[in-house]
Protein backbone atom coordinates (compact mmCIF):
# COMPACT_ATOMS: atom_id res chain seq x y z
CA UNK A 1 0.00 0.00 0.00
CA UNK A 2 1.07 3.58 -0.76
CA UNK A 3 1.39 5.63 2.09
CA UNK A 4 1.52 9.58 2.16
CA UNK A 5 1.79 12.06 4.70
CA UNK A 6 1.89 15.45 4.26
CA UNK A 7 2.01 18.16 7.14
CA UNK A 8 1.64 22.05 7.32
CA UNK A 9 2.67 23.81 9.97
CA UNK A 10 4.27 21.40 11.84
CA UNK A 11 7.36 19.76 11.47
CA UNK A 12 6.93 15.75 11.73
CA UNK A 13 9.93 13.90 13.16
CA UNK A 14 11.36 10.97 11.46
CA UNK A 15 9.69 8.53 14.23
CA UNK A 16 6.51 10.02 14.18
CA UNK A 17 6.45 9.60 10.38
CA UNK A 18 7.60 5.85 10.84
CA UNK A 19 5.00 4.94 13.89
CA UNK A 20 2.23 6.66 11.32
CA UNK A 21 3.41 4.02 8.72
CA UNK A 22 3.31 1.64 11.60
CA UNK A 23 -0.26 1.93 12.11
CA UNK A 24 -1.40 2.45 8.60
CA UNK A 25 1.19 -1.04 7.61
CA UNK A 26 -0.88 -2.57 10.00
CA UNK A 27 -4.55 -1.84 8.63
CA UNK A 28 -3.51 -2.85 5.44
CA UNK A 29 -2.44 -5.99 6.21
CA UNK A 30 -5.90 -7.13 7.65
CA UNK A 31 -7.04 -6.13 4.22
CA UNK A 32 -6.16 -7.09 0.59
CA UNK A 33 -7.80 -4.38 -1.28
CA UNK A 34 -6.00 -1.27 -0.03
CA UNK A 35 -4.52 0.67 -2.61
CA UNK A 36 -3.52 3.92 -0.50
CA UNK A 37 -3.75 6.26 1.74
CA UNK A 38 -3.00 9.60 2.27
CA UNK A 39 -2.82 11.71 5.68
CA UNK A 40 -2.56 15.43 6.02
CA UNK A 41 -1.05 16.37 9.45
CA UNK A 42 -2.01 19.98 10.32
CA UNK A 43 -1.13 22.34 13.31
CA UNK A 44 -4.02 24.99 13.79
CA UNK A 45 -4.13 27.68 16.21
CA UNK A 46 -7.47 26.72 18.13
CA UNK A 47 -8.21 28.51 21.26
CA UNK A 48 -8.62 24.55 23.05
CA UNK A 49 -5.31 23.11 23.51
CA UNK A 50 -6.66 19.56 23.14
CA UNK A 51 -8.34 20.03 19.26
CA UNK A 52 -4.60 21.80 17.98
CA UNK A 53 -3.57 19.27 15.72
CA UNK A 54 -6.14 17.77 13.10
CA UNK A 55 -5.32 14.59 10.96
CA UNK A 56 -7.20 14.08 8.08
CA UNK A 57 -6.84 10.65 6.58
CA UNK A 58 -7.92 9.37 3.37
CA UNK A 59 -8.00 5.60 2.72
CA UNK A 60 -8.62 4.15 -0.56
CA UNK A 61 -10.08 0.72 -0.42
CA UNK A 62 -10.68 0.28 -4.06
CA UNK A 63 -14.43 -0.42 -4.05
CA UNK A 64 -14.97 2.79 -2.08
CA UNK A 65 -12.99 5.90 -0.12
CA UNK A 66 -12.93 6.06 3.63
CA UNK A 67 -12.03 9.43 5.37
CA UNK A 68 -11.68 10.23 8.51
CA UNK A 69 -11.11 14.01 10.32
CA UNK A 70 -10.00 14.28 13.46
CA UNK A 71 -8.28 16.76 16.10
CA UNK A 72 -6.45 15.83 19.06
CA UNK A 73 -3.85 17.47 21.89
CA UNK A 74 -0.91 15.65 19.85
CA UNK A 75 -0.34 14.34 16.60
CA UNK A 76 -0.37 10.56 17.59
CA UNK A 77 -3.47 11.36 19.65
CA UNK A 78 -5.37 12.40 16.88
CA UNK A 79 -3.36 9.60 14.66
CA UNK A 80 -5.10 7.12 17.04
CA UNK A 81 -8.28 9.08 17.09
CA UNK A 82 -8.23 8.70 13.42
CA UNK A 83 -7.42 4.76 13.64
CA UNK A 84 -9.98 3.92 15.33
CA UNK A 85 -12.91 5.53 13.35
CA UNK A 86 -11.03 4.40 9.76
CA UNK A 87 -10.94 0.50 11.35
CA UNK A 88 -14.55 0.61 12.16
CA UNK A 89 -15.12 2.20 8.62
CA UNK A 90 -13.37 -0.66 6.91
CA UNK A 91 -15.10 -3.06 9.01
CA UNK A 92 -18.24 -1.96 7.59
CA UNK A 93 -17.44 -1.63 4.24
CA UNK A 94 -15.65 -5.38 4.41
CA UNK A 95 -18.67 -6.46 6.18
CA UNK A 96 -21.08 -5.24 3.20
CA UNK A 97 -18.40 -6.61 0.44
CA UNK A 98 -18.44 -10.05 2.48
CA UNK A 99 -22.31 -10.06 2.65
CA UNK A 100 -22.85 -8.62 -1.02
CA UNK A 101 -20.39 -11.76 -1.92
CA UNK A 102 -22.82 -14.49 -0.06
CA UNK A 103 -25.77 -12.83 -0.94
CA UNK A 104 -24.85 -12.97 -4.99
CA UNK A 105 -23.51 -16.80 -4.62
CA UNK A 106 -26.67 -17.82 -2.85
CA UNK A 107 -28.73 -16.54 -5.77
CA UNK A 108 -26.47 -18.67 -7.79
CA UNK A 109 -26.92 -21.45 -6.31
CA UNK A 110 -31.07 -21.41 -6.24
CA UNK A 111 -32.64 -24.32 -7.37
CA UNK A 112 -35.35 -23.22 -9.62
CA UNK A 113 -39.03 -23.97 -8.50
CA UNK A 114 -41.17 -26.56 -10.34
CA UNK A 115 -44.04 -25.65 -8.25
CA UNK A 116 -45.14 -22.00 -7.27
CA UNK A 117 -46.30 -21.40 -3.21
CA UNK A 118 -49.94 -21.62 -2.40
CA UNK A 119 -51.20 -17.59 -2.82
CA UNK A 120 -53.04 -16.18 -0.16
CA UNK A 121 -56.30 -16.84 -1.99
CA UNK A 122 -55.55 -20.14 -2.16
CA UNK A 123 -54.69 -21.02 1.23
CA UNK A 124 -57.92 -21.45 3.17
CA UNK A 125 -58.73 -19.75 6.22
CA UNK A 126 -59.18 -21.99 9.61
CA UNK A 127 -61.84 -20.85 11.73
CA UNK A 128 -61.89 -21.03 15.35
CA UNK A 129 -64.98 -21.34 16.87
CA UNK A 130 -64.47 -19.02 20.74
CA UNK A 131 -67.01 -18.96 23.76
CA UNK A 132 -66.84 -15.67 25.52
CA UNK A 133 -67.80 -15.53 28.98
CA UNK A 134 -70.72 -13.84 29.91
CA UNK A 135 -69.58 -11.23 32.72
CA UNK A 136 -70.57 -7.78 34.10
CA UNK A 137 -68.03 -4.71 33.13
CA UNK A 138 -66.36 -4.77 36.48
CA UNK A 139 -65.80 -8.75 36.16
CA UNK A 140 -64.07 -8.20 32.92
CA UNK A 141 -62.08 -5.65 34.20
CA UNK A 142 -60.94 -7.99 36.74
CA UNK A 143 -60.34 -10.93 34.75
CA UNK A 144 -58.50 -8.82 32.07
CA UNK A 145 -56.22 -7.93 34.68
CA UNK A 146 -55.23 -11.49 35.87
CA UNK A 147 -54.45 -12.78 32.60
CA UNK A 148 -52.67 -9.48 31.78
CA UNK A 149 -53.60 -9.41 28.01
CA UNK A 150 -53.98 -6.31 25.69
CA UNK A 151 -57.70 -7.34 25.44
CA UNK A 152 -60.20 -8.98 26.90
CA UNK A 153 -62.96 -10.36 24.71
CA UNK A 154 -66.75 -11.16 26.53
CA UNK A 155 -70.69 -10.90 26.31
CA UNK A 156 -71.97 -8.57 29.12
CA UNK A 157 -74.65 -9.95 31.71
CA UNK A 158 -77.13 -7.17 31.59
CA UNK A 159 -77.03 -6.52 27.64
CA UNK A 160 -76.11 -9.40 26.52
CA UNK A 161 -73.87 -7.75 24.04
CA UNK A 162 -70.47 -8.35 22.98
CA UNK A 163 -68.15 -6.39 24.27
CA UNK A 164 -64.29 -6.06 24.64
CA UNK A 165 -62.07 -4.57 27.51
CA UNK A 166 -58.78 -2.51 25.86
CA UNK A 167 -55.83 -3.23 28.46
CA UNK A 168 -53.89 -0.51 27.39
CA UNK A 169 -56.04 2.23 27.99
CA UNK A 170 -58.82 0.33 30.35
CA UNK A 171 -61.63 1.33 28.42
CA UNK A 172 -64.33 -1.06 27.01
CA UNK A 173 -65.54 -1.18 23.79
CA UNK A 174 -68.98 -2.58 22.56
CA UNK A 175 -68.39 -5.13 19.66
CA UNK A 176 -70.59 -4.39 16.77
CA UNK A 177 -71.43 -7.18 14.62
CA UNK A 178 -72.13 -6.15 10.65
CA UNK A 179 -75.11 -7.74 8.82
CA UNK A 180 -74.50 -9.23 5.75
Amino acid sequence: MDIRITATNVLLKPITKERINKKFTNLSSKMSDAKSAVIDVREEGTKSIDDRFLVKCELDLGIKKVRTEERGRTVLAAIDKSMDVLTAQVKKVTAKKISRQHASQAVRNVTPLTELPPTKAQIKAKAKTIMPAVLTDSEALQESDKNSLPFFLFIDKNTKSLKIVDEVNKEIYIVKIPKN
